[in-house]
């Protein structure tokens, strides 16, 4: 009775084993042959919730070691690269592409994304990981620019979901920093995203550049107010 128990038990772990495996295989995207034996991968989710998960592709077209100048996306996030249109971008320099994402509650943007270091002297093959990164929002008639994020490029589609995206949200926080110099404090203030983007500018209908202002207080009292500039 118990040489069954045990045989029992080994193969359950097997069967739940097995069904990992599968489950794990399944969630990987459907690609297309590259013409790189290299690509890179990263993986975008939209929202605070990460819901909807993007992955990206980036290809040698001309060659392993020629220059990334392609990349795949996932843009109907159906986890399949081989019914999209491959995105092109001169080889050496900045990895720009557009594409159309949700945003909040399934309302429709264009975003637009684009990595430094595919730019000539920062170049590498294979890319190393960590990576500056810009990347623009435009819904309705509002338009957000955030820059200077960083991002990790995978070496496979893997582990690329298994790394920390980068989310596009839209959502920022207050980014407050001080400094003494001579006799003065310095303050610095920004928006960042949960990339670490820093927004730089805000365009509403009337086209024009938003800025808060800062107020500083002591006593109670209202001592100076200013109006921020980004950039």
């Amino acid at each position: 009775m118990r040489k069954v128990s045990i045989m029992y038990f080994i193969l359950s772990f097997f069967v739940l084993l097995c069904s990992f495996a599968n489950e794990s295989q399944s969630n990987l995207p459907k690609e297309p042959k590259y013409c790189s034996t290299n690509p890179l991968y990263v993986n975008i989710t939209f929202g605070q919730e990460g819901k909807n998960s993007m992955l990206c592709a980036f290809d040698e077209s001309k060659g392993t070691g020629k220059g990334y100048d392609t990349v795949y996306v996932d843009e109907n996030m159906n986890n399949d690269f081989t019914d999209e249109t491959a995105k092109k971008f001169l080889k050496g320099d900045d990895a720009s592409f557009d594409f159309k994402g949700p945003f909040d509650q399934n309302e429709s943007a264009k975003y637009s994304f684009e990595i430094y270091s595919f730019r000539g002297k920062y170049h590498k093959s294979p890319i190393e990981k960590n990576q500056y990164f810009d990347w623009h929002l435009k819904v309705n008639q509002w338009s957000y620019l955030f820059i200077n994020g960083q991002l990790e490029l995978s070496s496979t589609a893997a582990e690329a979901l298994k790394n920390k995206p980068v989310v596009l949200s839209g959502k920022c926080k207050w980014d407050i920093n001080t400094r003494p110099k001579n006799n003065d404090t310095i303050i610095s203030v920004g928006l960042k995203d949960e990339n670490g983007c820093i927004l730089r500018t805000l365009q509403g209908r009337i086209q024009k550049e938003l800025s808060p202002v800062l107020t500083l207080v002591k006593d109670s009292k209202v001592v100076k107010k200013e109006k921020l500039t980004f950039g």
